[in-house]
């Protein structure tokens, strides 16, 4: 996206920064070109050199992508020997999934091409060679239950009707709003609360490690 994270990450660290990206407007508005190496596209075809980064990530962006084994085979490539991949996606197994199914807000089709549980998000880092695999749920995100009681309510309401422009209001849309605020407050921040502690928010990350040239070597 715009580099945030690159950037608390080098000033934190002092680390070296790279970023890439498909949306060409995202690496154009994107913070500190000074300092961050940007490209845009594909991991799989940015030409980085072998065993170029210790650290890569995929915050909210591998279930962007056709082939995710790829995109995290290539990562491997780009990792020197014992280097981590850090990746946050959608929880497939979240809670609000289950309840609203289609209607769940992170399912995003079509921008969203490729969804994961914990297991075969697992299955996807072995299949592309990662071990020392650790998984935590992740995110605190008060916005999910009601926004996806939003997009179901719209659907068996039918509002806006189809056809009409995006401006379209009622009296009755306002009312539905007005009640959505009032369960974002009471329902929604509590129960994502309750979820993160129950490890069941709609979030999740996945750290792996490229196994060290030492098989020896001690896992992360």
């Amino acid at each position: 996206s715009y580099g945030g994270f690159l950037r608390v990450a080098r000033e934190v660290t002092g680390c070296e920064t790279s970023g890439i990206d498909l949306d060409a407007d995202s690496i154009r508005d994107a913070v500190d070109t000074d300092q961050t190496d940007y490209k845009i596209g594909r991991l799989e075809e940015a030409g980085y050199p072998d065993e170029h980064f210790s650290v890569i990530t995929f915050f909210q962006s591998l279930e962007h992508t056709h082939q995710p084994v790829e995109a995290l085979a290539a990562a491997r490539e780009a990792l020197e020997s014992g280097g981590l991949c850090v990746v946050e996606v959608p929880d497939f197994n979240g809670v609000w999934r289950r309840v609203f199914r289609t209607a769940w807000l992170p399912l995003l089709i079509p921008q969203h091409l490729s969804h994961f549980t914990p297991k075969s998000l697992r299955a996807a880092f072995e299949a592309a060679g990662f071990t020392a695999i650790k998984h935590r749920q992740s995110m605190f995100y008060p916005f999910e239950g009601v926004a996806s009681l939003g997009i179901w309510l719209g659907r068996v309401l039918k509002s806006p009707p189809p056809g009409s422009p995006p401006s379209w209001r009622t009296p009755f849309d306002l009312l539905i709003l007005l009640m959505l605020m009032v369960l974002y407050v009471l329902v929604e921040i509590p129960s994502q609360a309750i979820m993160q502690l129950l490890g069941v928010t709609g979030h999740q990350i996945m750290i792996a490690q490229k196994p060290p040239a030492d098989s020896s070597a001690p896992e992360a």
